[in-house]
């Protein structure tokens, strides 16, 4: 039988990465103007991106960040999206935020209600 802290264990971590996935969506929609990428080129660009910045060459991803804003400067912006891309990203963030509170009280329930002798 599922308990309210069993619900509460699944929907913390489950709540938390669903707004993960919205914050992300939601962010690749806000920047769509400065890339022509499609979502597939654009994480293979940001993980460049990563990549060069922790091996210490932050020169090389702001070099590619000019031509790739030059690129997505042919592109017009659609405001529409962006503006929807914002609405996901706050959604996304209140998910994370109750799978956060998920989060403590699942710990505090085992804190404070489960006690067991030392």
């Amino acid at each position: 039988m599922m308990t309210l802290r069993h619900s509460i264990q699944i929907l913390g971590p489950a709540l938390t990465l669903i707004g993960l996935v919205y914050s992300i969506v939601g962010t690749y929609f806000l920047t769509r103007l400065y890339h022509a990428y499609r979502i597939g080129a654009f994480c293979a660009a940001v993980l460049h991106a990563v990549w060069n910045i922790s091996t210490f060459r932050p020169a090389e991803v702001f070099r590619l960040a000019k031509v790739t804003t030059m690129t997505g400067s042919v592109t017009a912006e659609d405001k529409a999206r962006s503006l929807v891309g914002i609405y996901l990203i706050f959604f996304g963030f209140f998910l994370q935020f109750v799978g956060a509170v998920m989060w403590g009280v699942d710990v505090s329930w085992a804190a404070f209600f489960e006690h067991s002798a030392p």
